[in-house]
């Protein structure tokens, strides 16, 4: 039978083919609800109130309703098992209900409530992390170096580390940044670039007060160490600095040449003076022990004088004449009559002795 055709009873508008009246406008919200109870309850076996279905469909109604149970069933125990999991030795767990987080588990196998009642976020507590820093810093006396450092960390609270700060990588960068150039403003350029000490507590400085600073935004970071790559002048005032660097290593070189030498004469100056100092006492000893001979031989003419004063008187003339008559060349000899004097020539008597000497 055509659409178009009319049924059995009416003049075919206002019904189907099959006899059937047809309703205008959007279908009954309630009896579409009424529906789909009815159909709900045969599934478990109910059926309707008067049970008015058959013994047969009835019994079928029951086995659709056991075969939905079991389903149920397994679905439920699916579902549940999907909670398990497993935290790995270097990992702590941390599980969110609804978005909030509320327990941190500890590597080994756990359970939480399934999504979407919970879920875990897992964060690599063990391995360090490194992150580059490298900027312009002003130093004290208002200087800018160039720094290249990196900073290794760990997370030493993963909840804190995911929920507290929004991105903790920037935070950390920040961070490094003041901290930096706090320490770096509080020395002068020479020193951070020639001295070994000033870079030491360059970087000690910084790992503390870095810490110190996220610790206070509770960022659940722990520093392990920084390294410091370079501190360097920046790269448009190199040259002008390295040929500086270059005159002050000459200028060292000849300091260092200067010392050198300073060192060595006054090494020499001092062994001069060392050996002219042992010569003055070597000379004093020789003259206080021949001040002690001659005192020693004086006290024993005085003996001889105290026993004979004429002869030992004669013989110290004697002896005191012969030593300067030794050295006297020519004698004049004054006469007892007359004013004449006499001249001896014993300088060619002694230089003759001499000569027959030598030959």
């Amino acid at each position: 039978m055509a659409w178009n055709e009319p049924g059995n009873e009416g003049n075919g508008k206002d019904e189907d083919p099959w006899g059937k009246k047809k309703k205008e406008g959007p279908p009954d919200l309630d009896e579409v609800l009424k529906n789909m109870s009815n159909k709900i309850k045969g599934f478990f076996g109910g059926g309707g109130k008067g049970g008015g279905g058959s013994n047969g469909s009835s019994k079928g109604g029951g086995v659709s309703g056991f075969s939905f149970v079991w389903i149920l069933v397994i679905g439920l125990i699916v579902w549940a098992a999907t909670g398990f999991y497993i935290v790995q030795p270097a990992e702590e767990a941390v599980v969110l209900r609804f978005g909030v987080p509320v327990d941190t588990k500890q590597p080994g196998p756990h359970w939480h409530l399934p999504t979407p009642i919970e879920k875990i976020e897992k964060v690599d507590t063990g391995a360090e992390r490194g992150e580059p820093f490298e900027s312009l810093m002003m130093t004290a006396d208002r200087y800018m170096v160039h720094i290249r450092l990196t900073v290794n960390y760990k997370i030493s609270d993963p909840e804190t580390f995911l929920f507290n700060v929004r991105k903790p990588v920037a935070t950390l960068s920040q961070a490094v940044d003041s901290a930096l150039r706090e320490v770096i403003g509080s020395y002068s350029f020479e020193s951070i670039l020639t001295g070994n000490k000033a870079r030491r507590d360059v970087v000690d400085k910084t790992r503390k007060l870095l810490q110190k600073t996220l610790n206070g935004y509770k960022s659940g970071i722990r520093i392990t160490k920084v390294n410091l790559i370079d501190l360097l002048p920046p790269p448009e005032v190199k040259p002008a600095y390295d040929e500086a660097n270059s005159a002050k290593n000459i200028a060292g070189a000849f300091i260092e040449q200067a010392l050198k030498y300073k060192a060595k004469i006054v090494n020499e100056a001092k062994g001069e003076a060392a050996a002219l100092l042992e010569a003055a006492k070597a000379y004093k000893v020789a003259v206080e022990e021949k001040a002690k001979g001659e005192t020693r031989a004086f006290t024993k003419v005085l003996v001889e004088y105290e026993k004979a004063p004429a002869i030992t008187r004669k013989r110290l003339y004697i002896e005191t004449m012969q030593e300067v008559l030794s050295k006297v060349r020519k004698v004049m000899v004054k006469l007892k009559q007359g004013n004449n004097m006499l001249l001896l020539p014993l300088d060619r008597y002694l230089g003759r002795g001499k000569t027959t000497e030598t030959k």
